[in-house]
Order: C-alpha cells, then structure tokens, then sequence
C-alpha cells in the first residue's frame, strides 16, 4: 500500500482530532476503538478496490466509448475522486494510529515478557532457598536431638552415680530449695518494696514539679506552710512535704494579707500538725513498708543452727566428702569419710559460741549486726546534724 505525496496535511484532522472522532464514532456506534478499526481497514480495502476498478475501466474503455445522453450526477461524479482521496487519507492515518497501537501493544507484550522472566527467576530462587532451609533445618533438628539422648543420657548416669554415692544428697537439696524459697520470697517482698518505693517518689516528684509550676505562675517561689506557718522556699524542695509538719504540700496560692497587701501561702493537705524534725525519714521509710534491718536481723536469728537444732556442715566434712568423691572410695568402708545432716550428732555437747563463730563460712552474725547498727548510728546522726543545719 502506497501513501500519495501531495497535500496529505491540508484539509485533513490531526491525529488527536482523529482519536476524538474516533471516539465520538464508538460510542455513537455502541462498538469498541478494537471494532471500529476493524470497520474502518475493511471500508479502505472495499474504497480501495473500488477505485481500482474504476481506473482500470476509464483506461480500457475511454470517455469516447460511453454512450448515451449526459447524466446530470456529472457534477456529483466529478466530486467522487475528491471523497475517494480523502477518504483514503482518513484510512492512512486511521492506518498510521493503528500501527503506532501496534508498536506500543509490541512494547507492552516485550515488557510483560521480562517482567514475566524476571518473577520466574524470582521464584526458582525462593525455591532453591527454601529447599536449601529445609535441609538444614532437618539437619539442626537430628543434631538437635542426637545432643538431646546424649544429655539425657549423662543424666540419668550422673543421677545414677550421685545417688549412688551420696545418700544425704536429698536432704541437702531439700533443704537447698527450702531456703531457695525463702529467698524468692524475700526477693518478692523486696521487689515489691522497691516497686512501691519508685512509685511513692514518681509521685511526689510529679507533686513537686506540680509545685514549682504553681509557684511559677503566682509569681513568688517563697511562702509560708498552711498548717504551722514555717517558710518555705519551693525551689529548694526535695520532696513535697513540709519540713517542720512534715504536711504534704499541695499547692500555692495568694492570700490577703492586710489593706492592699497579699502573702503567698503554700497549701496542705491533712498532714500531721507538727512532729519531730528527725521522724520524718522513719515516717518517709514506715510508708514504703520497707523492711528494716532488725527484722532482717530477726529473721536471720529465727533461721539460725541453734533455734532450728540443724547442723550446719563445716569445710572438714565438706573436704571429707569431696576427697571421697576424687578417691572414689567404696561408701561401705568404714575408713572413709561422708557428709552426715542426720540426728546421731544431737547427744554431742554444745559447741561454744567462739567455736562456732570460728565454724560460720562469714564469722560472729554478732559483729555483722553490730556494724550494721553503727552505721545506723551514723546516719541518724548526720540526719540531726542536717536538720540542726
């Protein structure tokens, strides 16, 4: 198919005019831009024979040849060449748009085509590296659980063998785990105390900051207490307490004072009316229910060798024990040595205090507890003299 040469640009719309009739004549004809295409190539090809035909017949025949009177469509006729011409051009850019359609459906299908590569590609790797992850998942589990019989299997010969040599081992472990919850428990109570403590703090520094904004915004940072009237200075407050009532401070406000005067007053909030300067770290401690030393000391007491009547085994037994361990000797020879915890050592004389002091692993719980409350003595005293400050 050849294109004409002349004037293709004249008179003729434009390719956006031409998709926008191309549009308007779809949706007129209820048919896609697909169909309508289609309609138009097969109207070019029926036009384009037609013409063919026509030309092959003047070149045959001649004007000399046609007989008859004139026919008055000669005007109508003459004009036919003119339509025939632009209705080819239309075809050539109907032609033009459909082979540009068909570049751009050739891109899109080389596209989708590497696209399409590219996810395969994707997916044998995803594969390859999911078989790869089973294998070696498969492999950490029969490791897994050759290491588990291994184990399992020195256990039961390590029990085997303890309890072989060791008839006292249930009493020590029994004992072990007794005092293991005790010390849960404590830890618990402990934590608990600690807990509570950071709460209690958060909480007045929350009342603090609450305080000084207050303060702040009245435009006078020094006041007196609302219950004993003692000044107070809010920026150099450590706690919201007073340090005279020991009243919980709440807030600040101005107060009429006399005439045109006002006084700034720092409010409570129903805290004891006045106690001694040196209770308020035993009242700051009492609130958190923090344990004390005495009754840790207490408790130590209660669990001590001499109120539970049980022995506490001393470094020659243990060393005893564990030569019988190295050596290997037979538990039914009465030369070698084995830890006893059992009540035949009951009917024995007392031991005297400087002995059993020597026998504790940390020495006299009496020297512990003693410079345990001298250090108390010191805090208390460095208290009054802060106070006194």
């Amino acid at each position: 198919m050849t294109r004409d040469p002349t004037d293709q640009n004249d008179g003729f719309p434009s390719s956006n005019s031409l998709e926008e009739w191309i549009d308007q004549q779809a949706v007129s004809e209820g048919v896609s831009k697909e169909e309508l295409f289609q309609k138009l190539i097969s109207s070019y090809w029926t036009v384009n024979e037609m013409s063919q035909l026509v030309d092959e017949t003047d070149t045959n025949h001649g004007p000399s040849s046609r007989t008859g009177p004139p026919s008055t469509t000669s005007d109508k006729a003459g004009s036919a060449p003119d339509q025939v011409t632009e209705l080819r051009e239309l075809v050539k850019d109907i032609e033009k748009e459909l082979q540009t359609e068909v570049r751009r459906s050739n891109q899109i299908g080389a596209r989708t085509s590497t696209l399409a590569e590219r996810i395969s590609e994707i997916e044998n790797k995803l594969a390859e590296v999911e078989s790869q992850s089973e294998s070696q998942i498969t492999e950490i589990r029969d490791e897994l659980q050759s290491l588990e019989t291994e184990l399992t299997s020195d256990r039961k010969n390590l029990e085997a063998d303890l309890s072989s040599k060791f008839d006292d081992l249930q009493t020590i472990l029994k004992f072990l785990v007794e005092k293991t919850d005790e010390f849960d428990d404590q830890i618990a109570n402990i934590k608990q105390d600690y807990y509570g403590t950071v709460e209690l703090i958060e909480e007045e520094q929350k009342l603090l900051q609450k305080l000084k904004q207050d303060a702040s915004d009245v435009g006078s940072y020094t006041g007196e207490c609302e219950t004993c009237g003692t000044a107070i200075d809010v920026a150099l407050l450590m706690d919201p307490h007073c340090s005279q009532c020991h009243s919980q401070l709440t807030g600040v406000k101005k107060e009429a004072a006399w005439w045109i005067l006002s006084k700034t007053v720092i409010t409570t909030k129903g805290g004891p009316e006045k106690q001694p300067q040196t209770d308020k770290g035993n009242s700051r401690s009492s609130s958190s229910n923090k344990p004390s030393r005495d009754d840790l000391r207490e408790e130590l007491d209660n669990h001590s060798p001499q109120e539970t009547g049980s022995k506490q085994p001393d470094l020659s037994s243990q060393t005893a024990s564990k030569d019988v361990m190295d050596n290997g000797s037979d538990a039914d020879d009465p030369s070698d040595l084995s830890l006893d915890l059992g009540s035949e050592d009951k009917s024995q004389s007392p031991v005297p205090e400087d002995q059993a002091s020597e026998d504790m692993p940390f020495g006299d719980l009496n020297d512990l507890t003693q410079d345990e409350e001298e250090d108390d003595r010191g805090e208390e005293e460095q208290g009054f003299e802060w106070n006194d400050d």
